[in-house]
């Protein structure tokens, strides 16, 4: 019985000062984006009526079998300007829709990426090509260059270098290829940030939306799987996505906080949940054998 006690007493503690203060920090990492992260000034506060905006309109629409508009032009990592119909044709294209500043999830998102595509069988620019699509009109191809040397050094991925290319372009044709894709975001001037859902899209050989991914984790198996039915034509079904946002809006302070930071406490409530249903089980477990042990004394 005291075994049991201490078990139980242990997953509470866990609980209680493992999972709560992990929520507090991920609401402290997310007080200040863009402003103390650089090392920079606050930024000014956003209006309530941004923050409705973000709710209604950042997340994933899912534009399965949407043709994505090939002839949007874009800028490279090395500075020349092409059209997305670069890039299809032979092979299934994976792209990712973030901005290069971002301070928050975006950085998550890409090395979830590269980690997964580390850990594939397949190599970018000969099973695949990878896009990576900055948001952010302000953003040019010396960062975009920048930021891809980094990602691919990290991974030791020069050798695939041909196959990954790091884009930039105009308001006009990233709205365009956002829309397309179902990829919903939300850009707040007075902050000087987007909001945008964390993930990537599939797309076949032909520029077809064949699959979407949430999050920033992407198990290589998962990849692997999606680039073979994506190279073959083939066009998921519609699932219900738990959408990561870049950032939530708080109304009152104008500021942007970790969504993932509701993903720890809904964490933590489900432990202390099945910690009180495994003390109700071993409780009842205990009082069933000490009345059968006293029955037969």
């Amino acid at each position: 019985m005291s075994y049991r006690v201490t078990t139980i007493k242990v997953l509470l503690m866990f609980g209680l000062f493992v999972l709560l203060p992990a929520g507090v920090w991920a609401q402290g990492m997310g007080a200040q984006p863009g402003g103390n992260f650089y090392n920079a000034e606050p930024r000014p506060q956003a209006s309530n009526q941004v923050g409705e905006k973000v709710l209604s309109e950042v997340g994933w629409t899912q534009n399965l079998n949407q043709q994505i508009p090939l002839d949007l032009t874009f800028r490279d990592d090395a500075g020349k300007q092409v059209t997305l119909q670069k890039y299809f044709g032979k092979k299934p294209v994976l792209v990712e829709m973030v901005f290069f500043y971002c301070p928050m999830l975006c950085t998550e998102v890409l090395r979830g990426t590269f980690q997964g595509l580390k850990d594939t069988p397949f190599k970018a620019g000969q099973d695949y090509e990878m896009l990576v699509i900055s948001i952010n009109p302000k953003e040019g191809s010396e960062l975009a260059a920048e930021k891809k040397a980094g990602y691919l050094k990290d991974f030791g991925m020069e050798n695939q270098a041909d196959g990954i290319h790091f884009l930039t372009g105009k308001e006009k044709e990233i709205e365009q290829l956002s829309k397309a894709i179902g990829f919903g975001y939300v850009y707040d001037a007075s902050t000087d940030q987007f909001a945008h859902p964390a993930g990537l899209v599939m797309s076949t050989p032909e520029g077809k939306v064949a699959r979407y991914m949430s999050g920033v984790i992407f198990e290589p198996k998962d990849l692997r799987l999606g680039f073979l039915d994506a190279g073959q034509g083939k066009i998921g079904s519609p699932l219900d996505l738990i959408v990561l946002k870049c950032y939530r809006y708080d109304g009152q302070t104008g500021q942007y906080t970790f969504a993932v930071m509701n993903v720890i406490r809904i964490a933590g409530l489900a432990t202390v949940i099945l910690v009180g249903l495994l003390m109700v089980v071993l409780v009842r477990r205990d009082m069933v054998r000490s009345k059968r042990s006293g029955d037969d004394l």
